[in-house]
């Protein structure tokens, strides 16, 4: 493990930090200790909860093995207190059976928006929230519908109709999150970079 993520860590300028099964850092590329000042001696075994400012990513550098967490703003701090934010992405690393054997972290250092960019930036994010919203609602009023006429029928068909329901109902719960997320990163944009809103 330790030699893939050397190998992908050297090929990146953002902080790629490896971490093992139990959530100590085990890899820590050039472009963390450019990022955050710290050599690698400095940081093995220890965990990233170290590089977080108070309150922020509590219990990040030890999430269980196998977790994966989508890109979020963050805010971290360096080796002589100069905090700055980021976006965090946490994936799984697994061996070939599977098994979670450990976690690569990539903290991408956030770049402010040119100026001209940044009404474009939230009218399109506000766009996708309202259109995931929406669509949301167009798939769920129809569903209820085939939920209610399922109770007239019986036995297994039923069963199998509500199977189906409950699967496409998940679905629509899962893009109910990635809204949340999409409001979540407009309101970081919004007090973290961006002056101005649409």
């Amino acid at each position: 493990m330790q030699s893939v993520l050397n190998a992908v860590g050297l090929a990146i300028r953002d902080a790629v930090v490896g971490m093992g099964s139990d959530g100590t850092i085990v890899t820590w590329n050039l472009g963390a200790e450019e990022i955050f000042g710290y050599r690698e001696d400095e940081v093995l075994g220890t965990t990233m909860n170290c590089l977080f400012l108070a309150g922020e990513g509590q219990g990040t550098g030890v999430l269980p093995a196998g977790t994966f967490l989508p890109g979020r703003p963050a805010r971290f701090r360096t080796k002589t207190g100069a905090e700055f934010e980021a976006i965090l992405t946490i994936a799984p690393v697994s061996t070939d059976g599977g098994n979670a054997m450990g976690s690569v972290a990539v903290i991408a250092k956030a770049a402010r928006l040119e100026p001209c960019l940044q009404k474009e930036v939230l009218q399109r994010i506000e766009e996708n929230i309202i259109q995931s919203a929406t669509l949301n609602d167009r798939i769920r009023n129809p569903l209820q519908v085939i939920a209610a006429l399922a109770g007239f029928v019986d036995g297994d068909m039923r069963d199998k109709i509500l199977l189906q329901v409950e699967a496409i109902d998940e679905v629509v719960r899962q893009l109910d999150r990635g809204n949340l997320e999409s409001v979540a990163v407009r309101e970081y944009l919004l007090k973290r970079h961006l002056t101005t809103a649409p």
